[in-house]
């Protein structure tokens, strides 16, 4: 038997390996081993990674207000868009931070000491989960709720039942299922409520609660004045778990932050601003700070290690080619992995302990390579599954983030295009396959471009995240049907007229093609059946109640023939040309001509007879929304569109259409007006007081009476 024989078969086609990715997003398939490692979160949201765990502090308190620094302040909150929220304790304003500024600028309608609502007085911490913004207004002893998004006032939390004095709020906390917890000194306890308002239950005899806060297991952490120790309770049955008094004893319990937290409240900011300027930092109140009064550096351990589960093939006789790392590795940091192979799934514990000399390495990740990726070929026996072994290091102060590992299998070398030779043996072959490795990789990257580029000429994938609009992929493709597109749209709204408007080009200079295009552009959708989730039919068309508008009023259909046999001689039948151009008319044969100074047109052409032809044939309006006349780019928009849809020959006026009927200027009917029926009636909690409002009776019963003819406010009356 020849060498050749022992050797693993070449992949057939296709040539493209096969990938496989570890991260956040997919999974890391760690085992429960790892030590001194923990998945991070991001600085700012820029996404989880795989790092070394931050050393307990021993020098904070686990009751300083941030939990050792593993919580936010009380008076600060992460939403869901991950906007940091602050509320400013001493003036009672709401600040978001701005990341462009790099500073937090106050937020419209809340804020302001006082007792109306939208105010505070004492406020406490503020909690942000499913949509609604709790804020503790203690010393107008209520919480109030907003919407997380448009910052109404939704509702107002008194005092709850059960209480022996007016409640205290000094704090809130959401858990992960929604339940609302609020700490109460005043009575000594923390009430639970639904995100509705509705009181659950309580736990007393607490003493002075200050800060609560929930950890990743649903147990609440919390903190009691003059207390040193922080409890941990079960937020269900009251009973205390842990008692914990250092910081260190908390690591790990509540998900990563991600910034710095100082041991006061200090936020440090700075990675997350767009231009960083000043220090970066900020106090608990949003005030800048200086470098030196930021939070205390973290600290790290020297050395981190974990162990992947096996990682399936699912071929035979896997060659496993090549690893990719992507993440970032500061000075003074390196990851070492490490690699094993076996046809059969061995148990983790055996693979774990294996002695290192079987284990292949990789060179070590160093310096900052990482951010575009930096890989190693895998030089490995052929084997279905594979595990690797992770080690990463630091020198106590930073710690290397990896935010994804890839790999590519089977190897695919361009050692099949070359004599068998130069695969007789396999050292010789090993030694091809990593020399041809350099031409391979450059080759897939350009033969991948190949293979994705059609995506570039599909309006719903081609590019367009360029500020630049010369550099706007998406705009270009639209010029290549003499398309402009608005880059005030919405993306989505881009794609998509693109996307239907190349199927309008054998309509163009007709009147189908220009309403076409206006409802793409305008953004009408002709269609009434709707399409319902998860997988319902759709409602029939006959069920919509709304239509298409007219859009486009060809002129010609304004005229009023006399015909013979079947006209009518009035007011409204024209014949003579003076009427329809209003023509001057001169005395003739004694006969009072229609001249008029100022109102009729001397004309010199002697064709009374094709005025109706001349003044109807080759005009028509177009009817548009007003709300496009607001915005002068989206009129311009308009104006460009309608010249190159329009026939040649043909001139247009664009009327503006607001949702009025006024006789005489705004009454075509169809056109820019609607005749609706009146309303059934309305909720006032479902719309706005003013001049459209109509307060329609509708049958009274004794628990519900609408405002109506028949309504008495005080007397017959009752508001639910």
């Amino acid at each position: 038997m020849t060498t050749a024989a022992l050797l693993p078969p070449v992949p057939a086609l296709p040539h493209d390996p096969l990938r496989m990715v570890l991260s956040s997003a997919v999974g890391w398939r760690l085992s429960g081993t790892a030590k001194g490692l923990e998945i991070t979160l991001g600085l700012c949201g820029e996404g989880d990674a795989l790092a070394l765990a931050p050393l307990p502090e021993a020098t904070r308190d686990l009751a300083d207000g941030t939990f050792g620094g593993w919580t936010l302040p009380a008076n600060a909150a992460l939403t869901a868009a991950g906007d940091l929220l602050l509320l400013d304790r001493a003036t009672g304003m709401l600040l978001r931070f701005d990341a462009c500024s790099c500073a937090f600028i106050p937020l419209p309608c809340i804020g302001g000491i006082g007792a109306a609502p939208r105010e505070v007085d004492h406020p406490g911490g503020i909690s942000v989960s499913r949509k609604h913004l709790y804020v503790c207004d203690a010393g107008n002893h209520r919480v109030q709720v907003f919407g997380e998004r448009d910052l109404l006032l939704r509702a107002i939390w008194g005092t709850p039942p059960e209480s022996a004095q007016p409640w205290q709020p000094v704090d809130v906390a959401v858990s992960q299922r929604g339940v609302v917890a609020v700490a109460d000194p005043a009575n000594g306890a923390i009430h639970f409520f639904e995100p509705s308002g509705r009181w659950l239950r309580k736990l007393s005899g607490l003493g002075g609660v200050q800060r609560i806060e929930f950890d990743c297991d649903g147990l609440l952490f919390v903190a009691v004045q003059s207390e040193p120790a922080v409890k941990v309770l079960d937020a269900l049955t009251g009973e205390v778990k842990h008692a914990f008094v250092g910081a260190g004893e908390a690591a790990g319990r509540f998900s990563p932050l991600p910034f710095p937290v100082g041991s006061n409240g200090e936020l440090s900011l700075g990675a997350c601003c767009v231009e960083p300027s000043g220090s970066g930092v900020f106090s608990a109140s949003g005030a800048p700070l200086s470098a030196q009064d930021g939070p205390e550096p973290l600290s790290f351990p020297l050395r981190g290690s974990a162990f992947t589960l096996a990682l399936d093939s699912e071929l035979y006789r896997c060659q496993w080619d090549r690893l990719a790392l992507y993440g970032e590795l500061p000075e003074h940091t390196a990851v070492r992995i490490s690699a094993y192979t076996s046809e059969t799934e061995l148990p983790q514990d055996i693979v774990e302990n294996l002695p290192d000399d079987v284990w292949s390495p990789c060179p070590p990740f160093v310096s900052e390579a990482a951010p575009h990726g930096s890989d190693c070929m895998l030089r490995l026996s052929a084997g279905r599954y594979l595990w690797l072994k992770l080690e990463l290091s630091g020198n106590g102060h930073s710690t290397p983030r990896i935010a994804s590992l890839d790999l590519v299998f089977p190897r695919v070398s361009l050692r099949r295009y070359l004599p068998g030779v130069f695969g007789a043996d396999p050292v010789s072959a090993e030694f091809t396959d990593r020399l041809l490795a350099v031409f391979d990789h450059e080759f897939r990257a350009i033969e991948r471009t190949v293979d994705t580029q059609a995506s570039l000429f599909d309006p719903l994938s081609a590019p367009s995240d360029d500020p630049d609009p010369q550099r706007d992929f998406l705009s270009w493709l639209a010029t290549w049907i003499g398309v402009t597109l608005d880059r005030g749209w919405p993306e989505e709204r881009r794609r998509r007229y693109l996307k239907q408007v190349g199927r309008l080009l054998p309509l163009r200079g007709t009147l189908q093609g220009l309403k076409e295009h206006l409802r793409l552009y305008l953004g009408l959708d002709e269609r009434c059946c709707q399409p319902l989730p998860p997988c319902r039919p759709c409602d029939p068309p006959g069920a919509c109640a709304w239509k298409l508008p007219e859009l486009v009023l060809e002129h010609f259909r304004l005229r009023n023939w006399l015909f013979l046999g079947g006209g009518r001689l009035g007011a409204q039948s024209r014949v003579w040309g003076e009427h329809v151009v209003n023509r001057t008319r001169l005395v003739q044969g004694g006969e009072i001509g229609s001249a008029q100074l100022g109102v009729t047109q001397l004309r010199m052409d002697q064709d009374p007879f094709r005025d109706p032809f001349h003044l109807y044939a080759h005009k028509f309006t177009v009817f548009a929304p007003a709300a496009i006349a607001r915005s002068s780019g989206a009129k311009r928009g308009l104006d460009r569109l309608i010249r190159a849809e329009k026939p040649a020959h043909t001139t247009f006026q664009i009327v503006w259409v607001e949702p009025r009927f006024r006789i005489g200027i705004q009454s075509m009917v169809g056109f820019d007006s609607a005749i609706g029926r009146y309303p059934s009636g309305s909720r006032l909690s479902e719309m706005t007081l003013g001049r459209g409002t109509l307060l329609a009776p509708t049958q009274m019963t004794e628990q519900n009476i609408s405002i109506g003819k028949q309504a008495t406010i005080g007397t017959t009356t009752r508001l639910d």
